[in-house]
């Protein structure tokens, strides 16, 4: 071993001696990630990965929309997957629970209760929506049902709870509520990797 390679095993480091600094938009939230590492190989390496890893699971700008489509390929939405310029910022929310009420109009009111609502005991959902059933079945395309199947209009004929593992994205509205609040539009609902 080289007297320079022994200084460097046996020196301490408060900071590593190299570093990267990444900036990327990861699930619809700025991330700032820091990679260390002894040698800028070492930070090289790890940057690849990193950048293998993005390339996978946050969209480019060019990859702003996606199409979802319902099981039957009938009705689809598109879907917001970061902001672009001019649009409003998405905020996400993870939902652990699902209420569906049938309504005598022929639509279904939709509540979405968040991660941890129920160990809380919070009785209000975190959104609510009312659409057809055929929009819930579009709507809901990403998320399996409890029993790993895919959603149909029989899941919203009838009122019912379920629990759901996913993420939801939604914008704030300029339409306001009668406390003067914004109502939030559902933009997309993604299973969770759990």
């Amino acid at each position: 071993m080289s007297e320079q390679e022994q200084q460097f095993k046996t020196r301490t480091w408060t900071e590593a001696p190299a570093s990267l600094t990444v900036k990327a938009q990861i699930r619809g939230r700025d991330t700032m990630l820091t990679l260390r590492g002894d040698t800028g190989a070492d930070v090289l390496k790890s940057a690849d990965a990193l950048f293998e890893w993005l390339d996978k699971h946050a969209p480019t700008p060019e990859q702003r929309y996606e199409t979802v489509r319902s099981p039957n390929g009938e009705t689809s939405i598109p879907t917001p997957k970061m902001q672009g310029e001019g649009e409003k910022p998405v905020k996400v929310i993870r939902i652990e629970q699902l209420k569906v009420s049938p309504r005598d109009d022929g639509k279904v009111d939709l509540k979405f209760f968040e991660f941890g609502a129920r160990a809380k005991g919070l009785k209000y959902p975190a959104i609510s929506s009312s659409r057809k059933p055929e929009a819930c079945v579009a709507m809901m395309a990403d998320v399996p049902t409890p029993d790993m199947e895919a959603w149909t209009i029989a899941h919203f004929a009838q009122a019912g709870s379920y629990d759901v593992s996913c993420v939801l994205g939604y914008t704030l509205s300029d339409k306001l509520n009668t406390k003067g609040n914004p109502y939030k539009d559902i933009v997309s609902i993604r299973a969770t990797e759990d």
